[in-house]
């Protein structure tokens, strides 16, 4: 029997990055899922899962840009990336606060 190599053509390259990209985007929203269940039905904090997704995420991006195949528009991502944590933030801020002026209606 005859073993042929394995030929390799842009082609391949691209599908198999392409089922990675699915298949991150599939991890993802699983435990963004997972924190969600774990947030309202359990009651448990979920910053480590939270932590997983940032942290896969900067990889990705570090990488790219160590090879040099980070798109021309990256500094408007960052720009994004800023005002989003921005108003994250300051969610993160008046949620608590919101909750704290308006418990005082809700005791018995």
């Amino acid at each position: 029997m005859v073993k042929k190599p394995v030929v390799n053509d842009e082609r391949t390259v691209a599908v198999v990055n392409a089922s990675y990209g699915v298949a991150y985007g599939v991890m993802t929203f699983g435990l963004l899922l997972c924190m969600i269940v774990r947030g309202f039905v359990a009651h448990e904090g979920c910053g480590d899962l939270m932590a997983l997704i940032i942290i896969s995420g900067g990889i990705a991006g570090i990488y790219r840009r160590v090879k040099r195949v980070q798109p021309a528009f990256a500094p408007l991502w960052l720009w994004v990336l800023l005002i989003a944590g921005l108003v994250a933030f300051t969610i993160g801020l008046l949620f608590p606060a919101l909750h704290i002026a308006t418990a005082r209606f809700y005791w018995p």
